[in-house]
């Protein structure tokens, strides 16, 4: 079977995982504020002690584990975290989703090695289990500890046997409203669960229950998610929500699923013969076409009958053209050198050979997953504030006009590396006159990502163009979903009352609001932590 050529993901196809990782842990080392600890020989003897068992490391094997010569222990990545006062898995969240995402497609297990418990007793197994399907409050470190216990112990069994539905129930309604680092350590869990030989139904269910909701205002992770296994049923909700979606961004979150399980085999040939004729409808609809055509790439179109008839109307699908590869490359360079000359407080990194590769598999590489996880790569480094101001500064000098496609590979990357100090911008172009609709969502997709909340006068200003006769509303509806999402992210209930009582507006955004509000209230205060 042909295969798309996404299959581990462009900064680990170019650098190499083990180079990859090695570099996170040396930028944290030599870009730390703790001078004292930036140069290696006094790195290693600082080493002994903390979450690091092992005793004394040498100058030699912290070397070896910057340079990818030798694999790093979680423990190793710990006391990384604790030796340069990071905050708790900063580093560790990032590299379990990377080595995971990294294992499903290449033939070796790759995983951040770990103990399989933590090491409080008072934190054991049973306890965090009683935490999990009980309304008491749960950490995204809770639920990395879990998941590690039940998978290095596949022979656990759940007593009574629906504790895997509660467990995975909650952990997706937890993920879908958790942001940044909180929901790393979520996605990763749900992960570990959907791999998991019994846990794995329930962690199906629980993400195709959500996603047949049609209230639910979180689709595409909800679908997604099923890319992680190999199990008949996920794949089955795939092809359903290709089919007959629940909502336009369920059947978005269908395709991204649908490109990685055919990537990495999950696919029966009669599968992959049955998504001809979806994929040939989606290239048609302009709200899928991309997607469509990357997942094209991986399957047996050419001989099919529909598919030439496609291109005798339509044309070859998307593609990027050299020039624009060329256009691109140059960009990412301009960028990361800009962040590495505010970033850097020497020389030492300042012609780093994979920070311009991973700026541009940021926003431009043609997986979504890809982008995905090189953001929270990269905002894992003490290059996160500066990259965040070199990407505004690119939002500037008629990108929107000239290039809105960019804009909005920006401003997506902006939802993990930027803060309040980008938000008065992106707040701006969410209700700009003049800017194209699809920046503006954006725009509004970001703002709650960003600062502590968005500002009453956007809400406001989003509301009052939607209210009123449908006539003229035009693209100011999806603008406005797009901040009860960031008002939902951030928890802003005053705000989400105001809308879900606001008869002005479309019973569809009221109904938006209070899905946001009626989530229960120990999950949204568990999913922040």
């Amino acid at each position: 079977m042909r295969r798309p050529p996404l299959v581990s993901g462009g900064l680990v196809r170019r650098t190499g995982l083990a180079p990859t990782v090695g570099w996170l842990l040396r930028t944290n080392r030599v870009l730390s504020p703790i001078t004292d600890l930036r140069r290696a020989s006094r790195f290693a003897p600082a080493f002994g002690g903390g979450s690091w068992p092992h005793g004394p490391v040498s100058e030699s094997r912290v070397s070896r584990w910057e340079s990818g010569f030798t694999p790093v222990p979680h423990a190793a990545v710990r006391r990384y975290e604790e030796l340069l006062l990071l905050p708790p898995n900063t580093l560790v969240a990032p590299l379990d989703n990377l080595y995971r995402y990294v294992a499903a497609a290449e033939p070796l297990r790759l995983t951040l090695c770990r103990d399989t418990l933590p090491d409080d007793p008072s934190e054991g197994l049973d306890n965090l289990l009683d935490l999990a399907v009980t309304a008491a409050p749960l950490t995204g470190g809770q639920w990395d500890d879990l998941t590690a216990a039940l998978v290095a112990d596949p022979r656990i069994r759940l007593v009574p046997s629906a504790s895997w539905s509660t467990i995975t129930d909650r952990l997706v309604a937890e993920m879908v409203l958790s942001d940044g680092v909180d929901w790393l350590q979520r996605h990763e869990a749900l992960n570990r669960l959907l791999a998991h030989p019994v846990g794995c139904q329930a962690a199906i269910d629980s993400c195709a229950s959500l996603a047949r909701d049609r209230e639910n205002q979180v689709f595409i992770e909800t679908v997604c998610a099923l890319e992680a296994t190999g199990h008949p049923d996920a794949a089955r909700h795939v092809f359903a929500q290709l089919r007959d979606p629940t909502h336009q961004r369920a059947r978005v979150g269908a395709l991204l699923a649908a490109m990685r399980k055919l990537t990495v085999g999950h696919f029966t040939e009669e599968q992959v013969a049955d998504l001809v004729p979806l994929v040939v409808d989606l290239l048609a609809d302009r709200d899928t076409a991309h997607l469509a055509a990357q997942l094209a790439a991986g399957l047996p179109l050419d001989r099919d009958r529909r598919y030439r008839q496609f291109l005798t109307r339509h044309g070859t699908p998307v593609t990027t053209p050299p020039d624009t590869l060329s256009r691109q490359q140059t960009l990412a360079a301009r960028i990361a050198y800009a962040a590495s000359a505010e970033a850097t407080h020497d020389q030492v990194l300042r012609a780093d050979p994979i920070l311009p590769v991973l700026v541009e598999d940021t926003l431009f590489h043609p997986s979504p997953d890809v982008r995905l996880y090189t953001r929270f790569l990269v905002a894992a480094t003490p290059y996160r504030a500066a990259l965040a101001t070199a990407l505004a500064n690119e939002l500037g000098g008629g990108r929107l006009r000239h290039d809105p496609a960019l804009a909005e590979a920006i401003l997506d990357s902006l939802r993990i590396l930027g803060d309040r100090r980008q938000q008065p911008l992106v707040e701006r172009l969410a209700i700009a006159d003049g800017v194209p609709t699809a920046v503006r969502v954006s725009a509004a997709h970001a703002v709650g990502h960003l600062g502590d909340g968005v500002a009453r006068t956007v809400v406001e200003h989003a509301a009052g163009r939607v209210a009123g006769p449908p006539e003229g509303t035009g693209g100011d509806r999806p603008v406005l979903e797009a901040i009860i999402y960031s008002l939902g992210v951030n928890g802003r209930d005053d705000l989400l009352r105001q809308l879900a009582t606001d008869p002005r507006l479309p019973a569809t955004a009221r109904r938006s609001a209070s899905w946001w509000l009626d989530r229960p209230a120990y999950v949204r205060r568990s999913a922040s932590r």
